[in-house]
């Protein structure tokens, strides 16, 4: 029960929660089955003391035991209240369980706590009985040891079923969806102001499946109307940020149908979904990452006249080949021949060509890597003017 209330806890709005393999259940299970036992064992033996015509030795022997035995149990207490404040604060507030495993870097924490455990309570009934052999010890440790393996394997709870009810509504878990793993994200911001988009491919190759928020579209259309209807009172849009949670293997023929929906609407500012490179987490910590962009109709929105002249970086590519100025090279080298284009002229516009059956995931391979080049610059030039990269200038300087 102990370990499905820090379960509870971690549930987040997203139907998310903290997932156990049937392993890491298990050593949860001995663990506070041994923690029991110890427990019941000193309970007992606290209320023998309080019998004082069982017990025929001095009460100074008395007296030290019910103390220890009471220690033993004041120290469960803290120590239970303390992992249910840190889990608490840590899993729940920093997405914690994304990011570690309690058994796979702290296993040896449990082991130190149950021998702690016995050897107090051993000790403790040694005053008492004065047991000369260790025999009795090593008996008494694989008894106790060997109850708790056996309680481990009783679950009173089904987390399964549990995990299963929870994640019913997760939308990753139930479409399946696989966002690209890209070398430059940053977290969505401005939460008051965003709004989801789940866009998921069809094998058929017919529409994908688009879900706004928590609610199924059944068209283009719907996603239209439900664009037009986000005007507020004063003809303002309710939210002006969209991020788009794209399922790796959507071609982007349909991405950009979407889009063009998108900003035909007046919005703006999206977000690509993406998964940072980082392997050590959990890619569910990752769910509000994005790279952020700006779209734009030119049919509806003109370009600015008074813009300098620009040379242009042409990058075509599809899912056999990369080409920078009409010159093949490798992705792994995109960001490296950028720079040295554009070190030469910082006045650069880009221009991407792809095939419309080109998948999300090789499109933001391209992009990101845009994208961070660019990153880069204006840090390199942020920090040679104002000592800091430019997320930690002021909206005006930005």
């Amino acid at each position: 029960m102990t370990r499905e209330s820090f379960r509870l806890l971690s549930i987040t709005d997203h139907n998310d929660m903290w997932i156990l393999s049937n392993r890491e259940v298990y050593i949860y299970n001995v663990f506070y089955a041994f923690v029991s036992i110890i427990m019941g064992i000193s309970a007992s033996i606290v209320f023998l003391i309080h019998r004082p015509l069982k017990l025929r030795r001095k009460g100074r022997i008395r007296s030290t035991i019910l103390n220890d035995q009471k220690g033993i149990i004041w120290v469960l207490i803290v120590w239970a209240f303390d992992l249910i404040v840190d889990h608490g604060i840590f899993l729940n507030s920093f997405d914690g369980y994304f990011e570690y495993s309690f058994i796979s870097e702290f296993w040896y924490l449990l082991i130190l706590i149950c021998l702690l455990l016995f050897f107090q309570l051993w000790i403790s009934i040694n005053r008492y009985f004065k047991f000369s052999k260790r025999n009795f010890l090593v008996l008494s440790f694989l008894i106790i040891s060997s109850s708790s393996l056996l309680l481990g394997s009783l679950n009173f709870v089904d987390y399964q079923q549990l995990n299963k009810k929870i994640l019913s509504n997760n939308i990753y878990y139930t479409n399946n969806i696989e966002k690209p793993i890209a070398n430059y994200w940053r977290r969505a911001r401005m939460k008051s102001i965003l709004k989801n988009l789940y866009i998921i491919p069809q094998n058929n190759g017919l529409e994908p499946t688009l879900i706004f928020e928590q609610s199924k579209l059944k068209s283009l259309k719907e996603l239209d109307t439900i664009l037009t209807e986000s005007e507020n009172e004063i003809g303002e849009k309710t939210f002006q940020h969209l991020l788009l949670h794209v399922d790796e293997d959507l071609k982007m023929l349909h991405l950009n149908e979407i889009k063009y929906q998108i900003v035909k609407n007046g919005i703006i500012r999206i977000g690509y979904g993406v998964n940072p490179d980082i392997k050590e987490f959990d890619f569910r910590r990752f769910r509000d990452y994005e790279i952020p962009s700006f779209i734009r109709d030119h049919s509806l929105h003109p370009s600015p006249k008074n813009v300098p002249n620009l040379n242009k970086i042409r990058i075509d590519f599809d899912r056999s080949q990369t080409k920078l100025n009409g010159i093949p090279i490798s992705k792994n080298n995109l960001s490296e021949k950028i720079k040295e284009i554009v070190d030469e002229d910082k006045f650069y516009i880009f221009s991407l060509t792809y095939d419309p059956d080109t998948r999300y995931a090789d499109f933001i391979v391209i992009y990101s890597n845009i994208i961070k080049t660019i990153q880069d610059y204006r840090d390199a030039y942020s920090l040679d003017k104002y000592g800091k990269k430019v997320e930690f200038l002021s909206k005006d300087i930005r």
